[in-house]
């Protein structure tokens, strides 16, 4: 999938002022998308690198090394976009990368952002670890609500053990529920890891009811008083 930016936020432009196009190199949705719902941060970074830079090994590279370094800092990531500007006459290259996740403190439930301090080292520390020299950069952070990613339950039978485990330990920290031993989880296959990831999924995220069969109820009720009226008014 290819994503033109109509705006462009970093700082650097070429040489007769125009925003460089931007194209979408790799999307990735992490596991913890699957549970979460509540406060977090959506990170845009734009910066600029040094000519001939190997754009799609970078992405894949940050998006494999992302999840690790946030995790560390303590946080959770949901999803990263990684853009790149692919004109070949420019001296240099242009980046933007998008990060939807939790700070340290909403994981910790306070609920809150940390702001910049918490997400530039992060980002500089994947970013330095991929070989990429950075000019100069930009971040821009904005709060809002994340929505927990239910599409996900398709994509999960190409999980692998060590990151259904891994879910499931977030899975048991985001709902506080007793926690799972290691040795029991690494014991378990694949399939009953699966299994006890939906069971825990099944008891703890609630289907809210629909409202429509109230609603429709609520009308034929109406329906059936208006008409008992009008028959003892014709009776009387």
């Amino acid at each position: 999938m290819t994503t033109t930016l109509d705006k462009w936020e970093g700082v650097v432009l070429n040489a007769v002022g125009v925003p460089p196009t931007l194209v979408l190199l790799e999307e990735t949705i992490y596991p913890y998308a699957y549970i979460y719902d509540g406060p977090c941060d959506t990170v845009t970074f734009t910066f600029t690198t040094i000519p001939f830079t190997p754009a799609s090994w970078v992405a894949g590279r940050f998006a494999a090394h992302c999840e690790d370094e946030v995790r560390k800092a303590g946080g959770r990531v949901m999803e990263t976009r990684v853009y790149v500007d692919e004109d070949p006459w420019r001296p240099w290259t242009n980046w933007r990368i998008e990060i939807i996740g939790t700070s340290p403190t909403v994981a910790a439930g306070l609920g809150m952002s940390t702001g910049v301090v918490w997400w530039v080292g992060p980002l500089l520390l994947i970013l330095a670890s991929i070989g990429l020299i950075i000019v100069i950069y930009n971040c821009l952070i904005k709060p809002f609500t994340y929505k927990r990613n239910p599409a996900l339950k398709d994509v999960k039978p190409g999980w692998g053990k060590e990151t259904l485990i891994m879910t499931i330990q977030d899975s048991e920290e985001y709902w506080e529920r007793t926690p799972t031993p290691i040795d029991t989880l690494e014991a378990m296959s694949e399939a009953e890891l699966r299994g006890y990831l939906d069971q825990i999924a099944e008891e703890e995220v609630v289907t809210k009811p629909s409202i429509w069969p109230w609603v429709i109820g609520g009308v034929a009720a109406l329906g059936v008083g208006v008409i008992a009226v009008k028959a003892m008014s014709k009776k009387k």
